[in-house]
């Protein structure tokens, strides 16, 4: 009986322990919900105050910024970042750029010049990005101290985008020695930020730089869809890897444009079916007079998807059909017969 009145005894101060911890931790959760709730708040009182005085400094072109507007701790700092992150995103104005980079190089940069030495991780990344966003070039050497310290790979990117801004030499330079060698998708993020004189200097050094990167640029290239650039991705079509060559088809394609049609010719009688799929695409972009003998070839190729996808484009095309209906009384490919008739039959 004495054991058991012990553990009894025991039990009990237990679970008295533990409803008090967690009676502790519910106080806790409830002062730092009010502790929130008033921030929210007093954040939403100040932004009251200030948001018509951004609205005339930015727009109604205002000369120089109200003192109102000039933030005097980290909360005042927090909630204008958010109306320089709104007007950024949400209007494409040169001018009132211009006053943003200005305000933050005079205003923000000793803040987020501090935020730089932090030890925490997440206040040196929001830095990075704000320096970035807001063009506070007078944090360039700051920024370039940081390349001294223990960098993550975060932090190397968005260095990299700080100085595809504000030192494109620099930017370049470390893309080719490799420094941090990122992801395709990585370096794609990169090169969609370069303006297109730096862009223009990068495909200088297109055969230094690492193989994602060049896969990236080559992608970006595409998604522009501007003629300019077609000259410089057909005159790689000879390039001795396949990938990069698959890419560069694609990415004419997917810009719309093409300036020399004898260029892809030689690609129908590829021995890679992707290659000659992507040259199946880009042949409906020329008239189909000059280009059906070619067709002609695809419409019996050996792959599935390339017979397909050259029935697909003829049929797309302006007398297209008919010219399907001719291929189906001479040709011999039962294949290529079936596949003519099946898209024949979904078009009508």
């Amino acid at each position: 009986m004495g054991m058991i009145g012990l553990s009894i005894e025991i039990l009990s101060r237990i679970i008295i322990v533990n409803l008090l911890i967690l009676m502790c931790l519910a106080i806790y959760v409830i002062i730092l919900h009010k502790r929130k709730n008033i921030q929210i708040r007093r954040d939403e009182k100040y932004l009251k105050e200030i948001q018509h005085g951004w609205y005339h400094y930015l727009i109604n072109k205002g000369e120089r910024a109200d003192k109102r507007l000039v933030p005097e701790n980290e909360d005042e700092i927090r909630v204008i970042e958010k109306i320089l992150s709104s007007y950024l995103a949400n209007i494409s104005n040169p001018d009132i750029h211009k006053k943003i980079r200005s305000f933050s190089n005079q205003y923000l940069s000793h803040y987020y010049g501090d935020q730089l030495k932090r030890r925490k991780w997440s206040a040196r990344m929001n830095a990075l990005y704000r320096i970035s966003d807001f063009q506070i070039d007078i944090l360039l050497d700051d920024c370039k101290k940081q390349e001294l310290k223990k960098c993550s790979k975060e932090e190397w990117l968005q260095l990299l985008k700080i100085y595809s801004k504000f030192d494109i030499n620099s930017c370049i330079e470390k893309i080719i020695i490799e420094p941090v060698l990122f992801s395709e998708h990585e370096y794609r993020k990169l090169v969609l930020n370069f303006e297109q004189d730096h862009l223009e200097r990068l495909l200088q050094v297109f055969d230094e730089v690492p193989r994602p990167c060049q896969f990236s640029i080559i992608d970006t290239l595409g998604l522009k869809r501007e003629t300019d650039y077609v000259p410089f991705l057909e005159g790689l079509l000879h390039h001795e890897e396949a990938e990069i060559r698959i890419r560069l088809l694609k990415a004419i394609y997917e810009s719309g444009w093409i300036i020399n049609p004898e260029t892809y010719l030689h690609f129908v009688h590829s021995s890679l079916w992707e290659e000659r799929l992507m040259v199946t695409k880009l042949l409906g972009r020329l008239p189909l007079d000059e280009t059906f003998s070619c067709f002609k070839i695809l419409l019996e190729d050996e792959s599935w998807w390339v017979r397909n996808q050259a029935a697909k484009t003829v049929g797309s095309i302006k007398n297209g059909k008919e010219k399907l209906q001719a291929f189906i009384q001479t040709s011999r490919d039962k294949f290529a017969i079936e596949m003519v008739n099946e898209i024949l039959k979904k078009g009508s």
